[in-house]
C-alpha cells in the first residue's frame, strides 16, 4: 500500500463582492503584521474571549511588556473583527498622562497599557495576576495580558458571557 500525496493549491483570499476592497486590503495588511505576535502570545481561548468582548462592545485593556507588542495586539484585535469595524475609542499606545482618564471612560474602548503602568506584586518586577484581576474588577474592564496569555473579565454578566467551559 503506497501513500500518494496530493498537491492542493493554496487557498486564495478573495475579497467578497459586498465588501469595500480598500478596507479589506487594509485589514489584510494589518493582520499580516499583527497576527503572528498576537497568536504567539495569546492562546485560542484568550483570543476568543477578547474578540467576544470586543463584539459585545466591552472595555478592553491589553497589557504588554513593550509598546510595539501592545500596538500590534490592539490593531490586530480590531482587524480580526472584520467585516465589522471597531467604532469606539482605539488607542494602540495609551499615553501615561491620560491612563487614569481612559480607564474611567464611560464608553467602550480597546487600548494597550505598558506592563510598567500597573502596580507590581510585592517582590516582583511585573504585575501579578492579582493586580490584573483587581484592575478588571475595580474598573469593569476586560484585561488581556500578552505577558502570560491570560484574560480577566469583570464580575457580573460579562464574566458569564466570556466563560468558555
Amino acid at each position: 500500500a503506497e501513500l500518494v500525496a496530493f498537491a492542493y493549491p493554496a487557498p486564495r483570499l478573495v475579497c467578497p463582492p459586498w465588501a469595500d476592497i480598500e478596507a479589506w486590503q487594509r485589514r489584510q495588511a494589518l493582520l499580516h503584521w499583527a497576527a503572528p505576535p498576537l497568536l504567539r502570545r495569546l492562546g485560542v481561548d484568550t483570543l476568543l474571549r477578547v474578540v467576544a468582548a470586543l463584539l459585545l462592545e466591552l472595555k478592553v485593556i491589553v497589557v504588554a511588556p513593550n509598546p510595539p507588542l501592545g500596538s500590534a495586539a490592539v490593531l490586530g484585535l480590531s482587524a480580526m473583527l472584520w467585516p465589522f469595524t471597531w467604532q469606539h475609542l482605539l488607542l494602540a499606545v495609551c499615553p501615561a498622562a491620560v491612563q487614569e482618564i481612559i480607564l474611567d471612560a464611560p464608553v467602550p474602548f480597546v487600548c494597550a497599557l505598558p506592563e510598567s503602568a500597573l502596580p507590581a506584586s510585592a517582590g516582583a518586577k511585573s504585575p501579578g495576576a492579582n493586580a490584573l484581576e483587581r484592575l478588571a474588577a475595580d474598573r469593569g474592564v476586560v484585561v488581556c495580558s500578552t505577558v502570560d496569555g491570560s484574560c480577566w473579565a469583570p464580575p457580573g454578566a460579562a464574566e458569564e458571557l466570556l466563560r468558555f467551559d
